[in-house]
């Protein structure tokens, strides 16, 4: 019995041993002189031409996706100044809104002074006419008695 379990055991090994060999037979490596060759099997060949293939569109789009990156970085960076530019402007704007209410305060203020002077000037121009008035008449009033 303790001979057919080391047979088995053997055997096992053994078919291991032959399934590595197997695998590890492709890709294979050949030396030829001063050259170096390695060997693959016709389906390995179409893997690694496919993989080659994808590996180059995936080169070509990544380029193509970093030029794009780059255009709309610069796309951020014009976007972002303009947006400073009208944020700027819209702070100015208020400033020069404020600036005009006070203007049209001041000159509220200053039309209500000018028509109470307006006022205060005519009736010193009234009483002035009324006085002369008075006085003329008073004048001729005295000379005539």
């Amino acid at each position: 019995m303790g001979n057919l379990i080391k047979t088995i055991l053997f055997i096992f090994a053994l078919q291991f041993c032959y399934a590595q060999q197997v695998k590890s037979q492709y890709p294979s490596v050949i030396f030829t002189g001063k050259d170096t060759l390695v060997c693959f099997t016709t389906q390995q060949a179409k893997q690694m031409a496919i993989w080659n293939e994808q590996k180059k569109e995936c080169t070509e789009l990544r380029k193509q996706d970093n030029q794009k990156i780059s255009q709309l970085e610069k796309i951020i960076t014009t976007q972002t100044g303009i947006i400073s530019n009208l944020e700027n402007e819209i702070v100015q704007h208020k400033e020069n809104v404020e600036d005009k209410e006070k203007l049209i305060s001041v000159c509220e203020d200053e039309k209500k002074s000018l028509t109470k002077e307006i006022k205060k000037q005519k009736r010193g121009k009234w009483i002035a006419i009324v006085g002369g008035l008075g006085g003329v008449f008073l004048t001729t009033l005295i000379a005539t008695l």
